[in-house]
């Protein structure tokens, strides 16, 4: 996959908005890593991810399945499709590996979190702010497990502006 930064990376939905301009890439094991680093956007930079040997899915923070049993299965096709493609907020969609979005699948906070400790306290107040921009509800379930996770974050706003 091709990806220019600033616009939409071919045989994607979505350009990728969590890597960071600056950001050094690293390579999985066994690969030679890049001599480089995430061009600005500004640059209009185009970087072959598969010749990194880097595979990476975009994917939606709250899985499509989430959002359906959470007040998505009552909205038009139109709204359905919006929010699957929400490019209004960068929380939506991220891009992540491969192996993290197949072990996180369709699952939610309360059953699934990420592997990097230090990501917990934003996927969390993330996910809250995408069920909060498209008005989905939050099950005692979930609410209970992110609240649980937020009791180890610190007390940071959050801006959301509603989709719906």
């Amino acid at each position: 996959m091709v990806v220019p930064f600033g616009g939409t990376p071919l045989n994607a939905p979505t350009a990728p908005p969590r890597l960071v301009a600056g950001t050094p890439l690293t390579s999985p094991a066994g690969s030679t890593p890049p001599p480089a680093t995430i061009p600005p956007p500004s640059t209009n930079g185009w970087w072959a991810i598969r010749a990194w040997r880097l595979s990476l899915d975009i994917d939606h923070l709250v899985p499509l399945a989430k959002a359906w049993d959470s007040g998505a299965s009552v909205w038009s096709a139109a709204e359905r499709e919006a929010y699957a493609n929400d490019l209004g907020d960068d929380r939506a969609l991220i891009a992540v590996s491969a192996a993290s979005n197949r072990s996180k699948a369709d699952q939610d906070p309360s059953t699934w979190l990420p592997p990097a400790a230090g990501y917990r306290c934003q996927y969390a107040t993330d996910w809250i702010a995408d069920k909060t921009r498209w008005n989905l509800s939050i099950d005692a379930t979930k609410e209970a497990a992110l609240t649980g996770e937020l009791s180890r974050c610190p007390n940071v706003p959050i801006t959301v502006t509603t989709a719906r």
